[in-house]
């Protein structure tokens, strides 16, 4: 499918955690992206032309088809300007496009994220959710504090009415952080952390994505436990 630029409506902003943010928008033209993708948002230059843009992993549905959502961390970049744009302005948009796609074959999967970016791993839980795929799925999401994490409460509930499904919160400051409830593990991400997460480890499918840092963190601790690579796919930014 030959992709276009067209214009996208913001419809709205609101706050994941203290310092992650999503925003909604309403597209002029349908799309179909695959779970996992991402696309390039541009802010409009006062002519109306496409100006400065930044790519972002799309975190709504993927079977939405006319809306998506994009999750970010508040940084004094692109993310600060887009909040002058509001509800009812207009942007630029190119997508969707992108390798980083969930395989809907996969019998069980593991997910691994560091902070926003789960970003494009809930497009890929969303996508298995809503299609009642059988896949069995298990997200390790390390962040800093509970109060930095975003999706909490949608990934709460979906374990609460999806048995396939299974959140694990990886805390690395946990003095500073606010209570959970629910599963729970401290520090950096290890072998023994995992194994006691993930059924025989070295059989799984790992999508992963994050920071460099996490990433090449978390591929030394699956190298160790004997994935090969062909087992993981990851993004990074």
């Amino acid at each position: 499918m030959l992709l276009k630029r067209q214009l996208a409506t913001l419809i709205r902003t609101f706050d994941e955690c203290e310092t992650v943010k999503t925003t909604e928008f309403q597209l002029s033209t349908p799309i179909s992206p695959k779970p996992g993708q991402c696309c390039t948002y541009f802010l409009l230059k006062e002519d109306g032309s496409f100006g400065e843009g930044r790519v972002y992993s799309i975190s709504s549905s993927p079977l939405l088809t006319d809306k998506v959502s994009i999750t970010y961390r508040m940084t004094p970049n692109f993310p600060t300007k887009l909040q002058s744009v509001k509800p009812g302005d207009k942007m630029g948009f190119f997508g969707p496009y992108g390798n980083f796609v969930f395989d809907d074959s996969a019998e069980s999967v593991v997910f691994m994220a560091g902070g926003v970016g789960a970003a494009p791993l809930l497009s890929m839980i969303r996508y298995i959710d809503e299609k009642r795929l059988p896949t069995k799925m298990i997200l390790i999401h390390s962040n800093r504090i509970v109060q930095e994490t975003p999706f909490l409460q949608y990934l709460k509930d979906l374990q609460h009415r999806n048995a396939n499904f299974k959140y694990v919160l990886d805390l690395t400051r946990p003095a500073e952080s606010a209570p959970w409830d629910g599963v729970k593990e401290e520090g950096h991400l290890t072998q023994e952390m995992l194994k006691r997460h993930v059924p025989e480890p070295e059989k799984q499918n790992y999508y992963m994505c994050g920071p460099p840092r996490y990433t090449h963190g978390a591929f030394e601790v699956l190298k160790g436990l004997g994935v090969k690579s062909e087992q993981i796919k990851f993004e990074q930014w």
